[in-house]
């Protein structure tokens, strides 16, 4: 028999796999459908006599790549919590709050941007999304009956 916490990185890991690969794949086609667009645009204006700048075109693999990444390391952060032995919600919710705090910090001292305003809105959205994410877990207990 396994252990819940096996079942429960398991599972993480599952989901998260799966969400990069949604978040890549739509991410792909935005980007390419809004390279399509703005090609269009291009050929209206040189069409149309109006002097045309080629803009810098974002590359949809790219994108899509970076943003995969992105949420696995995102989703990885309640996994690590379970892989140490937690067994608590607020333990993994600390944990990926600090985890978070440094990640956002470490970008936004590198990028140029506002350490605490990027600190802090990365936490305030974490709170909220975990506080949504347990309260539907709860409801979905409740009508299931599950213990």
């Amino acid at each position: 028999v396994r252990s819940s916490n096996v079942l429960s990185v398991e599972s993480s890991v599952m989901v998260a796999v799966a969400g990069a690969i949604s978040m890549a794949a739509s991410t792909f086609s935005a980007v390419s459908g809004a390279a399509d667009v703005e090609e269009i645009e291009a050929d209206k204006r040189v069409f149309l006599g109006q002097e045309t700048k080629a803009d810098a075109v974002e590359n949809p693999t790219a994108s899509a790549i970076t943003v995969g990444c992105a949420y696995l390391l995102g989703a990885a952060m309640p996994i690590v919590p379970i892989l140490f032995g937690a067994h608590t919600f607020f333990f993994s919710l600390g944990v990926s709050l600090l985890l978070a705090g440094l990640l956002s910090a470490f970008v936004a001292f590198f990028s140029g941007l506002p350490v605490q305003k990027r600190v802090l809105t990365s936490v305030v959205s974490i709170v909220v999304a975990a506080s949504m994410a347990a309260f539907l877990g709860l409801v979905v207990r409740e009508l299931f009956g599950i213990s």
